[in-house]
């Protein structure tokens, strides 16, 4: 009987180890981190002028924020005051051109993207993972005051977009 048993058994675990098997296949893991942006400008601001000073320059920054790797375009829109294919600052139904100019010269705009400014587009990069500060140039052309305006502040509102 102890034979029997052991020979039952000893079929029973070799059976069991012959239908042993396994089969395997990969699972893929996926994450995507979403590129982290952020933009600040400074106000672009002209100052006082006459219109003798025919026409007054200024500067200031656009500061670009991305992950490291991302690529961006920065776009400025035609303002709110856009009018006779210009950007216009405004007082009063009154009305100054000014223009903006990318870092390298040309205008800056958003004709690739938006196209609210056709005369200019965006300026582009890839982040380095570290702020990035690009140099808007302005020119507003202060002999259009010509006498007939009246004094007061001149303003317009430009949307600055990042696309990435």
């Amino acid at each position: 009987m102890k034979k029997l048993f052991f020979a039952v058994l000893l079929i029973g675990l070799i059976g069991t180890l012959a239908f042993a098997d396994e089969t395997s296949t990969n699972m893929y893991v996926y994450a995507y981190l979403l590129p982290n942006v952020s933009v600040s400008a400074g106000n672009l601001d002209f100052g006082t002028f006459i219109p003798s000073d025919y026409t007054k320059n200024a500067s200031t920054t656009i500061s670009v924020g991305a992950s490291s790797g991302t690529v961006f375009n920065v776009a400025l829109d035609a303002g709110q005051n856009y009018g006779a294919g210009w950007r216009r600052v405004a007082n009063s139904g009154n009305f100054i051109q000014y223009r903006i100019d990318k870092p390298l010269g040309g205008e800056w705009g958003d004709n690739d993207y938006n196209n609210t400014y056709i005369y200019g587009g965006s300026v582009g990069g890839t982040s380095t993972g570290v702020l990035e500060n690009l140099t808007v140039n302005g020119s507003l052309f202060a002999y259009q005051a010509n006498g007939v305006m009246p004094t007061g502040y001149y303003t317009d509102t430009v949307v600055v977009t990042v696309y990435y």
